[in-house]
C-alpha cells in the first residue's frame, strides 16, 4: 500500500500557523459560494424583469366559412310557374295566345295584339292560302320580324313552318331546301341534322327562334302529303325527325313535333277539314303515338296537337274528341312538360 511519506514517521509536532491558514481558506471558499449562489438567485429576477414580454404564439385562426348548402335543383315547371306568379292577368292571358302575321312590313295595326292584348307569340307567314309572297326580299322579312320584337309588351316566341319541301318558308329568299322524305331516302340521318343546323342558322339570322317542325307523323297513305313525312315506320320516322329536331335545338331554335295524335293515316288534311282517324288504340299506341313518344328523351321545346276525330279516345259518352284530348295526355304521363301549340289559325294581320 502506497503511503505518503508523513505516514512513515510518528506523531510530529504542527508547524505554527498552520491551523490559521486552514481556518482562511475554509472562510474564503464559504464567502464564494455564498457570493454564487445569490448571484444565480439575484439574475433570474433580473432576467424576467428586464426581458421583453413574450407571448406564445397562438395557432393560426381558420376562418370558417359556413359550407353553402347546394342550391336546390330547380325544375322547368317551378320555374315556369315563377315567371308567370310575376304576370298580371292580361299578360298570362297573353301567354296563350298566338299572334298569325301576314304582311309586307309592321303596321300600326299590330300594335294592339302585342301591346294591349299583351300576346306573347307569334307565327310569321310570306305566303298563306295562295296569295302573293309578302315580304318579296329576306331584308323585309327580318325587318318585320325584328319589328315584332321590338313593339312588343312581352319576350316573343316568334316561329314559322319550316319543315323544307312543299313548305318551305325561306325558298323564296334561299332557294329550296329538300323535303324530309328526300332526307330520309339518303340513308344518313346527318343530312337530315346538318339542314337542320342550315335552317336554324338561317331562322335566327332573320330573329325567328321557333320552327313548326319536324313532322313526326307516320305516313300510312293518308291525304297529307307523303313528302312532309320522313317514313313509312315508326323507327325510321323516329330516326329522322330526331335528328333534325336536333339540329334546329342544338343550335338555339325550339323545334316542334307535329302534328299530334298522327296525320299519317287521315283521310283529309286537317288545314280544310276535321277528318276521322279510325284507328283502334293498339294501333295508335304502336303507329301514331310512338315515333311522338320515343322521341320525348330529346326534349322537344314543344308538340303541336291538330285537330283530327279519335273515336278510339272518346270519352264516357261515346262522343269522339278532337285533337286526341285524352290522348295528348299521354305524353305527359311519360314526363313531357312543354308547350303545346294548336294546329290552327283563326285570323292573320
Amino acid at each position: 500500500m502506497h503511503t505518503y511519506p508523513s505516514e512513515h514517521k510518528g506523531h510530529q509536532q504542527k508547524a505554527p500557523g498552520s491551523g490559521l491558514q486552514r481556518f482562511l481558506l475554509a472562510l474564503i471558499l464559504l464567502s464564494l459560494t455564498a457570493i454564487i449562489v445569490f448571484v444565480l438567485v439575484i439574475d433570474q429576477p433580473w432576467q424576467i424583469l428586464n426581458t421583453p414580454e413574450r407571448h406564445p404564439t397562438p395557432p393560426p385562426v381558420v376562418a370558417l366559412s359556413p359550407t353553402p348548402s347546394p342550391a336546390p335543383t330547380v325544375g322547368l315547371a317551378q320555374r315556369i310557374d315563377t315567371y308567370i306568379d310575376h304576370l298580371t292577368q292580361v299578360q298570362q292571358i297573353g301567354q296563350l295566345l298566338m299572334l298569325a302575321v301576314y304582311s309586307n312590313g309592321y303596321t300600326s295595326e299590330l300594335n294592339q295584339p302585342l301591346q294591349h292584348w299583351d300576346i306573347a307569340n307569334a307565327i310569321v307567314y310570306n305566303q298563306y292560302n295562295g296569295g302573293p309572297l309578302m315580304p318579296t326580299t329576306l331584308s323585309a322579312w327580318t325587318q318585320l320580324v325584328h319589328g315584332l320584337q321590338s313593339h312588343a309588351n312581352q319576350a316573343l316566341i316568334i316561329a314559322t313552318d319550316e319543315e323544307g319541301g312543299d313548305v318551305d318558308r325561306l325558298a323564296p329568299y334561299y332557294g329550296p331546301s329538300p323535303s324530309p322524305q328526300w332526307l330520309s331516302a339518303t340513308g344518313d340521318p346527318q343530312q337530315a341534322y346538318a339542314q337542320a343546323q342550315l335552317d336554324a342558322r338561317r331562322l335566327l339570322a332573320s330573329g325567328i327562334n321557333t320552327d313548326f317542325a319536324p313532322l313526326a307523323d307516320v305516313y300510312q297513305g293518308g291525304a297529307v302529303d307523303q313528302s312532309r313525312m320522313f317514313g313509312t315506320t315508326p323507327d325510321q320516322v323516329s330516326t329522322y325527325a330526331g335528328a333534325f329536331l336536333d339540329g334546329l335545338q342544338h343550335n338555339g331554335v325550339v323545334g316542334t313535333l307535329k302534328h299530334w295524335p298522327g296525320i299519317g293515316s287521315a283521310p283529309a288534311n286537317p288545314d280544310y277539314g276535321l277528318p276521322t282517324i279510325t284507328h283502334s288504340q293498339a294501333q295508335l299506341g304502336a303507329i301514331d303515338f310512338a315515333s311522338f313518344r320515343s322521341l320525348l328523351p330529346q326534349q322537344p321545346g314543344m308538340i303541336m296537337v291538330t285537330h283530327v276525330m279519335v273515336p278510339a279516345c272518346a270519352d264516357r259518352s261515346g262522343l269522339a274528341r278532337p285533337t286526341g284530348l285524352p290522348g295528348s295526355r299521354d305524353y305527359r304521363r311519360d314526363g313531357w312538360g312543354g308547350p303545346v301549340p294548336v294546329h290552327a289559325a283563326a285570323g292573320l294581320y
